[in-house]
């Protein structure tokens, strides 16, 4: 289990980028832990979200976890809105580099597959499209890309069959960061776009 250099309640940024280093979204989290699954970082409603072409501030309350194992992977689950406004998503997972953390700066490569599991208990995997002409056109490495659909399609898989840490693992941490996460129904059907 990688142990970052910041302590529980220690203030964080999260940087992504795309491949060739360009700038991706970035924003300012707080540090909650490490379990067995990862390590743990809460951005509350209003966070600012920043990237070159585009900006704003989270509607909902979220926890992010970032897999243990540097795996190429991290999620986002999501709450309500402080006027109890649901989300239209509860999970949120981005196929990415593993991450890697220093002073308290956890950074990622995002590549462009998301598999998002909706609160209407679809789920569904996104910007398949993109994927591919990136792959193409950035020239992924062919070992980076074949990781990147297997990790897709794995991560479909478990959010769909709901498998740790895809079984609600992040209520816990909501809980310490303050507001009810959003807990999976039986999923229904797969959406690809």
């Amino acid at each position: 289990m990688e142990m970052p250099s910041i302590s529980a309640g220690d203030n964080c940024r999260v940087l992504t980028s795309k491949w060739g280093n360009k700038r991706h979204y970035e924003y300012d989290a707080t540090f909650l832990g490490v379990d067995e699954y990862g390590a743990w970082l809460s951005a509350p409603q209003g966070t600012h979200f920043w990237r070159p072409d585009h900006e704003f501030h989270s509607g909902f309350p979220q926890v992010i976890l970032l897999p243990n194992g540097k795996k190429p992977w991290y999620v986002h689950y999501f709450g309500k809105s402080d006027t109890g406004k649901p989300p239209r998503h509860y999970t949120y997972a981005d196929i990415s580099t593993p991450w890697n953390e220093a002073s308290g700066t956890f950074s990622v490569v995002d590549l462009d597959l998301d598999v998002i599991g909706q609160v209407d208990g679809k789920i569904r995997i996104d910007d398949v499209e993109e994927f591919f002409s990136n792959r193409d056109d950035l020239q992924y490495p062919p070992d980076v890309a074949a990781v990147a659909l297997e990790t897709c399609l794995r991560i479909y898989s478990q959010m769909r069959t709901q498998q740790a840490p895809f079984d609600g693992a992040h209520l816990k941490w909501a809980d310490r960061a303050g507001f009810a996460g959003h807990a999976p129904d039986s999923p229904a059907t797969v959406e690809f776009s």
